[in-house]
């Protein structure tokens, strides 16, 4: 089931945050969309809906959090969604 308004994408990355080491400091929507997928040999597909987060996250368990960027947050990771990418801040980007 797809999350189709921003409160609920947003709460969906606090609670990802709560079990992968995690808190998010301040998070923006970027891009979304929707991905069709074929589904067996039959002329089935499945839809997901896909959503793209820029924004600050805080470590707060060092080893959940690696796990989370070895594994990924979310589902649909054989289609490169759910995953997490992180790059550290700049002091100049510190509000």
């Amino acid at each position: 089931f797809g999350l189709h308004d921003d409160e609920a994408r947003h709460s969906w990355l606090l609670r990802q945050g709560q079990r992968h080491g995690f808190e998010v400091v301040a998070a923006e929507r970027g891009a979304s969309g929707r991905l069709r997928v074929p589904q067996g040999r039959r002329e089935r597909s499945i839809t997901l809906d896909s959503v793209l987060f820029d924004g600050v996250l805080q470590a707060v368990d060092a080893n959940a959090l690696r796990n989370a960027l070895a594994a990924g947050i979310g589902p649909g990771k054989a289609l490169g969604l759910g995953m997490l990418s992180l790059a550290p801040m700049q002091p100049h980007e510190v509000s």
